[in-house]
């Protein structure tokens, strides 16, 4: 949040975060989001909850960059989903100009998800990379492009 931040203190319109799944893990992290934005000086951030997996966060977030009229958008993950997350943007957000910037998580922690294999690479690091490096690798066939 806080690179995003620095970026809409710098020029960018408008502010769009997400949020994973639901129930109080998901409120938790959107309050902390909602709180760090309104701290920064943001006041117009749009929000995106209920997300299930990254296809289904670019669909929710093209929703919103077309209710906006943005035309680009600065991506904002942790250093080992940003390759993974440009290459499927690239793919479910046809003509936006995509910019990156990636941010190193300072722990792993566990925490629910709807599947038991997202639980543990959720807090094992070298799952964590070893889950977005193949996801990565599969693209083609999970997006059939």
């Amino acid at each position: 949040m806080e690179k995003a931040i620095q970026q809409m203190q710098a020029g960018a319109k408008h502010l769009v975060f997400s949020g994973c799944y639901g129930g109080e893990v998901l409120e938790r992290e959107l309050t902390l989001r909602r709180e760090l934005a309104r701290s920064g000086g943001v006041r117009n951030a749009k929000e995106i909850s209920g997300i299930v997996d990254t296809d289904d966060e670019l669909t929710k977030l093209a929703l919103v960059l077309n209710e906006l009229g943005a035309r680009s958008v600065i991506l904002v993950s942790d250093e080992y989903h940003i390759p993974r997350l440009v290459r499927w943007a690239q793919i479910k957000l046809p003509g936006v100009e995509i910019f990156h910037i990636s941010v190193r998580a300072p722990a792993y922690e566990f925490t629910w998800e709807p599947s038991m294999i997202k639980v543990v690479r959720s807090g094992i690091k070298p799952l964590w990379i070893l889950w977005n490096v193949l996801l990565y690798m599969a693209t083609s066939l999970l997006l059939h492009k």
